[in-house]
């Protein structure tokens, strides 16, 4: 989740009828392939101008913007409650707060319909999981070199080691399912990032 301390700052900077006319244009390109970036350089070179701020700045208030713009898409917050938030939970002025809520009113209806076409043509969507766990056993006589020396007991030639198969399956029944197999050490690792991931979703949704 970034940080809103320093774009806040260059948000509530600005008039709020020039974050109004920036934050349409970028909205209008969020989830848009058909745009490499959501300021050419010469759009830069003018925001940079006509709201005075720095480069860095204007970097700042882009990634604010598409930032809020996003989660709200996510959340699919009515305009009310994207205002409320602007204002009462990240500190955006009032009169800014209110700007952004009527770009999010006319401009949200158009942008969530590209992200779900956007999800539904490129991305491939999780539809069944399955598992099955294996012992491996691995014997020293595997290893040429426990050839040499004194003769070893069963115990000393087995090592035992369980692992675990995930079969993803997608939403397109065609393909293959894909097969992953962990380790204990590497299952408790990637359950370890799962849980990550789920704080951070937890945190975009408080």
């Amino acid at each position: 989740k970034m940080s809103t301390t320093k774009p806040v700052e260059v948000v509530n900077g600005i008039s709020a009828d020039a974050l109004g006319s920036i934050a349409k244009r970028l909205i209008r390109r969020l989830g848009d392939s058909s745009f490499s970036r959501l300021l050419d350089e010469d759009e830069e070179r003018q925001a940079i101008n006509t709201l005075k701020i720095n480069e860095a700045d204007l970097n700042a208030l882009v990634q604010f913007s598409a930032y809020v713009f996003e989660e709200a898409a996510y959340q699919t917050q009515e305009p009310d409650s994207f205002e409320a938030h602007l204002n009462e939970s990240l500190g955006v002025l009032p009169k800014h707060a209110s700007v952004m809520r009527n770009v999010w009113e006319s401009e949200a209806t158009a942008y969530i319909g590209r992200l779900r076409e956007k999800h539904l043509l490129g991305s491939k969507i999780l539809s069944d999981t399955t598992w099955t766990t294996h012992l491996c056993v691995a014997t020293s006589d595997d290893d040429p070199a426990s050839t040499k020396g004194p003769p070893r007991s069963k115990s000393d030639k087995k090592n035992t080691q369980a692992t675990s198969v995930f079969n993803l399956h997608m939403n397109n029944d065609s393909e293959p399912p894909l097969a992953i197999e962990f380790s204990h050490q590497e299952l408790y690792a990637f359950f370890q990032k799962l849980q990550d991931i789920q704080h951070g979703i937890d945190s975009l949704s408080s």
